[in-house]
């Protein structure tokens, strides 16, 4: 990681510090207590958002899901939505934001994670 270029996106999970870091195309999960441990994740990826055991992250011009109990890593939303502006897991669903829609779809509970349809966009004011 030491090669890196620049960092592209600081996030603080659930105990772990993520980072996107430019030039080597990885990024890292960093755990908080002991900064000795950490998983690097390989994609460049930023708005880091945790729930459980998966990390969602965005690496245009999908979202992917890493289990950081499995260390397997699937895209969840493969369709060009435009530029991400975006990402929220909460509430059993994970939603995004683009320049082109706003779509949600159900937190996987397992792998293969279920895909997010831009096509299932939010309505207004949910």
């Amino acid at each position: 990681m030491a090669t890196g270029v620049s960092v592209t996106s600081l996030s603080v999970l659930d105990g772990q510090l993520g980072a996107g870091v430019k030039g080597p195309g990885k990024s890292v999960l960093i755990n908080l207590a002991d900064h000795s441990k950490y998983t690097i994740i390989p994609k460049t990826a930023v708005m880091f958002r945790q729930l459980g055991n998966q990390v969602f992250f965005v690496k245009e011009p999908g979202v992917w899901s890493y289990n950081t109990t499995t260390k397997k890593m699937t895209q969840i939303l493969t369709e060009d939505v435009g530029a991400m502006w975006g990402l929220d897991v909460s509430w059993g669903a994970h939603r995004i934001a683009s320049s082109q829609s706003a779509a949600e779809g159900p937190a996987p509970s397992g792998l293969p994670a279920a895909a997010i349809s831009p096509r299932r966009a939010l309505s207004a004011g949910t």
